[in-house]
């Protein structure tokens, strides 16, 4: 399956066209890279299990791969999780983005994190925090022990990104003209480039695999 990735390491590579696009194009599970063979079992299993849920679940992972918590939402946009249900730093967050079910064609991809989910992994300092649609897993890890940021700087960051998706989106559509393709393949990019963009600019390892 071909999966996208945009990392730190690769940012400081000699590599100035990788560089500058902020991706490269690999093969595999790119998005379980270092995992214990029980930790992407169980976390792969979930994930499978809840992808295609219209409303929200949210898991809590430790290294092993034991689940050490997991709560569903009333809602399709969001779920709640608290301080007991993780119970220390470095754990992994897995949860379902259900909006891609309410579509057909590109638009069932679904989306990418938004500025909420990455606060929520630097709010519980979680290592990794994974999305999943009825198509696509998503994934943003940070580098090192800590996201090195503060809830500001990622916001700033974050709204960086969407003004120059935005412009760059209106500006495509200006140059070849509106159409419901052109709309939906914007809508349904947008949170995934700003997520690369986010990623490149605070060092962290973002990535995006078919299935």
């Amino acid at each position: 399956m071909a999966a996208e990735v945009t990392s730190a390491r690769e940012h400081s590579t000699a590599n100035a066209g990788n560089a500058v696009r902020g991706d490269v194009r690999t093969v595999g599970g790119v998005t379980e890279n270092g995992y214990s063979a029980p930790l992407k079992r169980a976390i792969l299993s979930y994930e499978n299990s809840h992808r295609r849920e219209d409303v929200e679940h949210i898991a809590v992972y430790d290294d092993e791969g034991n689940q050490l918590s997991h709560r569903k939402s009333k809602k399709q946009d969001e779920v709640n999780l608290y301080p007991k249900d993780v119970p220390r730093e470095s754990l992994i967050l897995t949860h379902n983005h259900p909006g891609g079910l309410f579509h057909d064609g590109v638009m069932s991809i679904g989306n990418s994190f938004s500025l909420e989910d990455m606060k929520l992994a630097l709010k519980y300092n979680a290592k990794e925090i994974r999305a999943v649609t009825p198509r696509y897993t998503f994934s943003i890890k940070r580098n090192g022990d800590s996201w090195g940021v503060t809830s500001r700087q990622i916001s700033k960051a974050f709204k960086n990104a969407e003004a120059r998706v935005t412009a760059e989106g209106q500006s495509y559509a200006d140059r070849i003209g509106f159409s419901k393709t052109v709309d939906e393949r914007y809508h349904v990019t947008y949170f995934h480039k700003i997520n690369k963009l986010v990623a490149k600019e605070l060092g962290w390892n973002y990535s995006k695999k078919k299935g």
